[in-house]
Parts: C-alpha cells; sequence; structure tokens
C-alpha cells in the first residue's frame, strides 16, 4: 500500500486502519526486531500492506487523516 521512512509513521498508519477494521501488515528491515520502539529512520523502508480487497478504502482513510 505504502512506505514510510520510520517505523512511527508507519505505525501510526497501522493503527488508523486497524481502529477502522482494516488489517494491516508492517515489514521492513529490522521491524521485526525494533517493533514500534524505533522510531527512527530504518533503512528501505517500513511497508504497510493490507488485504488486496481493501486498498482503495485504505488509501482514502490515510488521505482523509493526512497519513
Amino acid at each position: 500500500l505504502r512506505t514510510f521512512g520510520t517505523g512511527f509513521e508507519a505505525e501510526q498508519a497501522k493503527l488508523v486502519l486497524e481502529e477502522e477494521g482494516i488489517p494491516a501488515l508492517l515489514q521492513g528491515h529490522m521491524v521485526g526486531f525494533f517493533g514500534s520502539a524505533h522510531q527512527g529512520p530504518v533503512i528501505g523502508g517500513v511497508q504497510l500492506s493490507v488485504p488486496s480487497p481493501e486498498v482503495e478504502r485504505a488509501e482514502a482513510l490515510l488521505s482523509d487523516v493526512g497519513v
């Protein structure tokens, strides 16, 4: 869906989607090791993914909240 430069930004977007009932998955270099506690830049970014049927709705939600 989107790639974020920091784990913090990615986690914010994930929370927005999950609050609206959209399952979201974060993937990226070292995300699993540091988790949301790592708030600095992540080499290669953090990829936010959602199920295919939810992509359009997720994009709209993230745009609405400015994420």
